[in-house]
């Protein structure tokens, strides 16, 4: 019985719904050499052109990427008082192109980070749908004002709320803020192609896409989401 048990909790685990479709989906790492993309304006434009370039690759439906900028120091929200210690604070997650669809993760409400949200324009944010639930539970997060960062004196505005991608062994929602790139640009991104059939099948016309862009520049870490999952679940898998 107790085998039995066992055994069912780690099927449980590696059959949990990650809130994303891993299905067809190639990823990638990039980290430009602070030597050449000195400002963030070029870190940007780099970006916009590979993206640009991956999108027209045939059997690529959609191209995004992601950069991790750190955890919030809260949720200030205009209006409100400061948040209570122990209050939950999302990972930020700086976006660029068609991320939510290429990752599969749905836009519940309002629109996702799109083109238009601009290093000039109006400074936005979609937040994960754990967050905006236990700030807003009444469900009025969109067009609402908030600050992540205790010294930044910008207002973000909430323009969107999107599901909760989920951890695989806890099944606990991961909290997310999703900001543009254009607005907080970095040297390091993930980039996601969601693409028709097999992902494999593109990594040629990737590498060539990127050297039109810069012949120089490396990428590094090339699986299909399917590998990356099998290699972090693989000590429950020969459990």
């Amino acid at each position: 019985v107790s085998a039995g048990l066992m055994v069912r909790t780690f099927q449980r685990l590696l059959t949990v719904n990650c809130g994303y479709n891993p299905n067809n989906l190639l990823t990638l790492q990039i980290a430009l050499p602070n030597s050449t993309y000195r400002t963030p304006v070029q870190m940007a434009g780099f970006y916009d052109r590979l993206l640009h370039n991956l999108q027209s690759i045939p059997d690529v439906q959609a191209a995004g990427a992601a950069a991790y900028s750190g955890d919030a120091d809260a949720v200030y929200i205009e209006g409100r008082a400061e948040p209570r210690p122990g209050e939950p604070r999302p990972g930020i997650r700086a976006v660029a192109g068609q991320y939510f669809t290429a990752l599969g993760v749905p836009i519940l409400s309002g629109r996702a980070i799109a083109q238009q949200d601009g290093r000039d324009t109006q400074h936005v944010v979609v937040l994960s749908e754990s967050i905006a639930r236990h700030y807003w539970p009444n469900g009025d997060a969109l067009g609402q004002h908030v600050r992540l960062q205790k010294g930044d004196a910008r207002w973000l505005t909430v323009v969107g709320v999107c599901g909760d991608v989920k951890d695989w062994f806890s099944n606990d929602p991961i909290r997310r803020a999703y900001v543009p790139f254009a607005q907080t640009p970095a040297p390091a991104m993930e980039v996601l192609l969601r693409t028709g059939g097999d992902p494999d099948s593109i990594v040629g016309a990737m590498r060539a896409a990127v050297r039109d862009v810069d012949a120089n520049q490396p990428v590094f870490d090339v699986k299909s989401m399917q590998q990356l999952i099998s290699e972090e679940t693989s000590g429950v898998r020969a459990a």
